[in-house]
């Protein structure tokens, strides 16, 4: 196989590798959020089945911060990172296209050269 042939297939292979990647780190990161906040659970029960079996006081409920106690930089700071991620995402998508477009332009190009 040429160089020449193998540029325009790695041009479109980067942005192919590019979302499975990050949708596959997505899904992990679900998967280990879930498992987390269920090996919580487990763990809260379990030891609130100890102080029954005890006959002790129940600990009290501990629930996470909602998003009115966080604290409002730490708000400001998520929100400019998602931001970020987004204007990341858009900026590498309009390069893409561009580079296709090019792909295109200069395939046909050398096709209408005898």
């Amino acid at each position: 196989m040429r160089s020449e042939d193998l540029i325009p297939a790695l041009g479109l292979l980067i942005p192919i590798v590019t979302v499975t990647v990050s949708l596959l780190a997505l899904i992990i990161w679900i998967v280990v959020a879930h498992r987390r906040r269920m090996h919580e659970v487990d763990c809260r029960h379990k030891e609130r089945m100890a102080a029954i079996d005890k006959g002790l006081e129940l600990p009290p409920e501990s629930t996470p911060p909602q998003p009115e106690q966080i604290q409002p930089r730490s708000r400001y700071l998520l929100r400019g990172l998602i931001w970020l991620g987004v204007g990341w995402k858009v900026h590498h998508i309009n390069v893409w296209q561009r580079s296709i477009s090019f792909v295109r332009v200069s395939q046909d190009e050398t096709t209408d050269s005898p």
